[in-house]
Formats: structure tokens, C-alpha cells, sequence
């Protein structure tokens, strides 16, 4: 089981260094002046986002118990990649600026959680019960210094891009490769887990059980 739960802790990670991956992140601000909000104007949308998510927070736990989480982080990313489509079109039409920080606030809402879950329900189905949260701890410390960085580099190469590009000329790497591995994490879990429950009969349930 060693070489399965590796591969989707990796798999894990490749979805969260995604979520940070943002070459607009860095020139939103800008780019927001340079459609016509004022400076008061960008601080009012950074407060609603805010207030966004903390309302789309509440109903996003049910949502990914209810929807399962691959489903949550496939709805999640989609918001995202969204919100950024919207934001870069904002020239056209002001209004996008709004359903951008919705679209936003409702895929934050949607990951927050729902990736700590996943990572932890992986974990626990490879683990004995007194090793899951020590492991858990672990994993989550590199991965939280794997998303520090990528954010880091991802914000840089946006500055390089829209200083000599353009601000228009930048995309979220997410909408097209998250779904990928969602895919492929799910397909190498049912794998592995069709041969939990062939080696370990007695473990069955909790093996193959459904997220």
C-alpha cells in the first residue's frame, strides 16, 4: 500500500500547488485601477470578498459531504478558473469585477477544507488508527511549504509577464490540469483499493469505503 499512498499524496499536492499557482494573483490590484476602480473602490471589493467567503464557507462543508470531494475540488477549481476569466474581461464590462470575486470566493470556500479532508481520509485509509494524525502532520507541513513556494515562483513569473506582456496576458494554470489529476487520483484509488480488498478481506469495508 506504501507506493499508493504516495502516489495520491503527490497527487494531493499537485492539486494544492495548483490552487496557489496564479500568475494574475500579483497584478490583480493593478489591473483593477486600470479598468477605472478607484483606490477606495479596491479596497471595498477586497471586503467583500472577504465577507464572500465567509458566507460561502458555511454551506461548503455539507456541500463536500454531500457532493464527495472530488466532486467539491472539480467544482472548486472550476469557480477559479472562472473568477479569473471573469477578472481578466473586466475591461468589457465592469460587472465581471463582481462576479469574479463570487466565482472566487465560492471556489476558496469549496477547497477550504475539502483538501485537508481528503488528505486525512487518504491517510487514514492506508494507516493504523494511532499513526493517521501523526502522518497527517507530517504530510502537512511539506505541503504547506511545497504551495508557500509555488505560490512565490507563480507570483513572480505573473509580475515578469504582465510588466512585458501586458496585464491581459496571463492565465490559471489550475483550469486545465486540476481536473487531470482529480481524475487520476481517483482512478489510482479505486486501483489500489480494488486490491485492498482482495489482500485484506477483513478490512474490506473501510478500504473501498466511498468519499
Amino acid at each position: 500500500a506504501a507506493p499508493a499512498l504516495r502516489r495520491q499524496l503527490f497527487l494531493i499536492l499537485a492539486l494544492r500547488c495548483l490552487r496557489t499557482a496564479s500568475f494574475a494573483q500579483p497584478v490583480l490590484v493593478v489591473w483593477f485601477a486600470a479598468v477605472g476602480v478607484s483606490p477606495a473602490g479596491v479596497l471595498w471589493l477586497s471586503s467583500a470578498y472577504s465577507a464572500l467567503v465567509i458566507l460561502a464557507e458555511v454551506p461548503s462543508g455539507v456541500i463536500s459531504d454531500g457532493l464527495g470531494r472530488r466532486r467539491t475540488l472539480l467544482w472548486a477549481f472550476v469557480a477559479l478558473s472562472g473568477s479569473f476569466g471573469a477578472a481578466a474581461l473586466a475591461d468589457r464590462a465592469l460587472w465581471l469585477l463582481g462576479a469574479s470575486l463570487v466565482l472566487k470566493a465560492v471556489g476558496a470556500a469549496l477547497f477550504s477544507g475539502t483538501d485537508m479532508a481528503l488528505l486525512y481520509e487518504t491517510i487514514k485509509r492506508y494507516k493504523q488508527a494511532s499513526e493517521v494524525k501523526e502522518e497527517a502532520v507530517a504530510v502537512e507541513s511539506i505541503h504547506i511549504f511545497a504551495v508557500a513556494v509555488t505560490e512565490a515562483l507563480f507570483a513572480t513569473i505573473g509580475g515578469v509577464m504582465a510588466d512585458r506582456c501586458g496585464l491581459q496576458v496571463r492565465q490559471h494554470p489550475s483550469a486545465g490540469v486540476s481536473p487531470t489529476i482529480i481524475h487520476r487520483f481517483w482512478s489510482s484509488r479505486r486501483r489500489w483499493g480494488s486490491l485492498c480488498c482482495r489482500s485484506r478481506p477483513a478490512r474490506g469495508s473501510r478500504c473501498c469505503s466511498r468519499m
